[in-house]
């Protein structure tokens, strides 16, 4: 299964756990949360946003978060945890339905798109 909305936020700096975010790191984590979620609901319509982390997965030692759109018909077999499995065998989205919530997001959040 395709998902539409699964962002990952990451720091700009590496961490390995939670506990070693500097103060403003933690404060500035406080605000993008709420803020993807809001966003990504808006984007979407989902009906649940999942927040993540782990960093635990090889080459994944590093504080990071997956916030994931959880649309009202979800199949049962991807609720909670299970969500995992959507990743192994999902085909990728159409670049047009990653655009638009890509910027739908940005719109919600009111920030400019860049590419590099």
């Amino acid at each position: 299964m395709s998902i539409a909305g699964w962002l990952v936020l990451v720091l700009r700096r590496h961490a390995r756990a939670l506990h070693e975010l500097t103060d403003v790191e933690a404060v500035t984590l406080g605000h993008w949360l709420p803020a993807l979620t809001r966003a990504l609901h808006a984007a979407t319509g989902c009906e649940l946003e999942y927040v993540m982390q782990f960093a635990e997965a090889e080459g994944h030692h590093h504080v990071h978060f997956h916030l994931i759109a959880r649309q009202p018909n979800w199949p049962e077999k991807l609720k909670g945890p299970s969500v995992w499995a959507a990743v192994g065998d999902a085909d990728p989205l159409p670049a047009t339905e990653t655009t638009r919530v890509m910027e739908a997001v940005a719109a919600y959040l009111d920030i400019a798109l860049t590419t590099p």
